[in-house]
């Protein structure tokens, strides 16, 4: 058992190593104005994609939050970005042209850009999609994997690169409808201070069953920073 005094040290320990750590809120800007323009390579397919943020925030779970917008030319689809009052970066909701996903509690990445640094988040999720409403639960596990420098078309830059598991389990069991979809996948995401995203490597494992009918479906994609555009650029 600590000693008052041993307890006030380890206190003041933990609290100097936090001071001195970066938040990773500082690799994730947030602020109207911003775009990026990625080369992606989508299940073997070439493609550009581009990430804006739009002006103005929306409510959702009681807070403002960002309007992050992903266009790669088959309609856009919006991500409902914020970073807490705690500091830490969220992703609340996102909305295509085929449904609205939303995450309660919003899932968090890791406050600070320290490696070691760790976020185990378990929460609901509610899919709305074609007039159907599935729900069931989602877990993400992120941490600071390393600290490393990173090139891409659009330069060299200094990044701290994230490492993320992720699972979705959603159900439906209405009016003689059986639907069943589960996600599991990895996320591999660099980012540079001040600039955002440079890099990203996303690999899913999907299965849905449909009143019995079952469909298995692999995917990877990769995206690397061709240019971008801050809302102080001339």
């Amino acid at each position: 058992m600590f000693s008052q005094t041993e307890t006030f040290v380890v206190e003041a320990l933990e609290q100097r190593t936090h001071l001195a750590a970066t938040l990773l809120s500082a690799y994730y800007p947030l602020q109207p104005g911003w775009e990026w323009i990625f080369n992606e390579v989508n299940n073997g397919k070439n493609r550009t994609d581009t990430l804006r943020i739009l002006a103005g925030t929306v409510a959702v779970h009681g807070e403002r939050a960002f309007q992050v917008v992903e266009d790669f030319g088959k309609g856009p689809s919006t991500m409902l970005e914020n970073v807490s009052a705690s500091g830490r970066v969220q992703i609340h909701r996102s909305t295509d042209d085929s449904g609205r996903m939303t995450f309660n509690p919003a899932w968090g990445y890791p406050k600070y850009a320290k490696v070691g640094q760790r976020s185990v988040m378990d929460g609901e999720l509610d899919l709305v999609t074609n007039g159907v409403r599935l729900k069931g639960q989602y877990r993400i596990d992120a941490r600071v994997a390393k600290m490393e420098q990173v090139r891409v078309a659009a330069g060299t830059f200094s990044t701290v690169k994230i490492q993320s598991s992720i699972s979705i389990v959603l159900t439906y069991n209405k009016a003689g409808h059986k639907i069943s979809l589960s996600m599991s996948g990895t996320d591999s995401l660099w980012l540079a201070k001040g600039i955002g995203k440079v890099r990203e490597i996303l690999t899913s494992h999907t299965e849905t069953n449909i009143n019995g009918r079952r469909k298995v479906e692999d995917g990877i994609c990769k995206d690397a920073l061709r240019s971008y555009t801050s809302p102080t650029t001339p």
